[in-house]
């Protein structure tokens, strides 16, 4: 399994397990977490961006450093802060909704005809 691959799995079973753990009052609180949701999402989004243009598809073990690094985070701060906030399923709403829609934007989708066709 690729190391972004792992990342995200990784971020996904962390999250259900805060879920989980959240749900049973226990777990870390959101100030916990080691970066803040925009860092988390623009650095989740740029990552996906490098994989989509990879032309296998996969991130680069380099260009994951690279992209980190330009944000400024480390693997094991996206993963805090999916532990941090996971508990808190209206907050992963909103990160999830921030990075889909930002990666819709850098697609090209025509969000404002999305939302007139929703209504």
């Amino acid at each position: 399994m690729t190391a972004p691959r792992r990342i995200v799995r990784a971020a996904v079973a962390l999250t259900a397990m805060a879920l989980w753990t959240g749900a049973c009052g226990g777990g870390p609180a959101a100030s916990e977490a080691t970066i803040d949701r925009e860092a988390f999402v623009a650095t989740y989004v740029d990552l996906r961006l490098s994989a989509l243009g990879a032309t296998s598809g996969e991130i680069t073990d380099a260009e994951r450093a690279r992209v980190l690094d330009k944000h400024g985070v480390t693997e094991d701060d996206l993963l805090s802060f999916a532990d941090a906030y996971g508990p808190d399923p209206a907050a992963m709403k909103e990160v999830w909704d921030s990075v889909r829609v930002r990666l819709q934007v850098a697609a090209g989708e025509d969000l404002e005809a999305e939302d007139g066709a929703a209504r």
